[in-house]
């Protein structure tokens, strides 16, 4: 009989990168405080959509320059900004190795929080009647938590 293979798990018990219940993470951290519009979440590795709520779709350049803009020189994307959303133009705020804070060039009341992982991109949208620091907050928490995951699978 052959012996059995033991699966590590992580303490958060989940047994690959790929079983991140995302829909119980991103409600927990994010939509239940109701600090993000539209959230989403891109493996970086195949850019594949894991989550995204609502009726809100990602097209591809999104999804490629949400992977490719943390490769790219923080200052020239902090002078420049960049498009998401089908051209919509953003302004950072911040730009570091871990996350980039932006507003909309033609709405400074909504912006964006993207946020990087080893494995996967975080993005969290924010509207005029939303607080900027709660998505910022609560969208970094959720890359903490995922880091952390992503920790546990190193130490194998």
């Amino acid at each position: 009989m052959k012996e059995s293979v033991p699966i590590h798990v992580s303490q958060a018990g989940v047994a690959s990168m790929d079983d991140i219940d995302w829909n119980s993470v991103i409600s927990t951290f994010i939509l239940s405080s109701d600090a993000g519009d539209h959230v989403f979440v891109i493996k970086q590795t195949d850019k594949s959509i894991v989550f995204q709520n609502s009726a809100f779709e990602l097209d591809e350049t999104t999804i490629d320059t949400c992977c490719r803009i943390f490769l790219d020189n923080g200052a020239v994307v902090f002078k420049e900004g960049f498009e998401l959303f089908r051209s919509q133009h953003f302004d950072p705020i911040r730009v570091d190795d871990e996350g980039i804070y932006a507003r909309k060039s033609n709405s400074p009341n909504e912006g964006i929080v993207l946020i990087r992982t080893f494995h996967f991109v975080i993005g969290a949208t924010y509207a005029s009647t939303m607080y900027p620091a709660a998505t910022v907050e609560c969208s970094e928490a959720v890359g903490d938590y995922v880091r952390a995951l992503e920790e546990d699978f190193v130490r194998i």
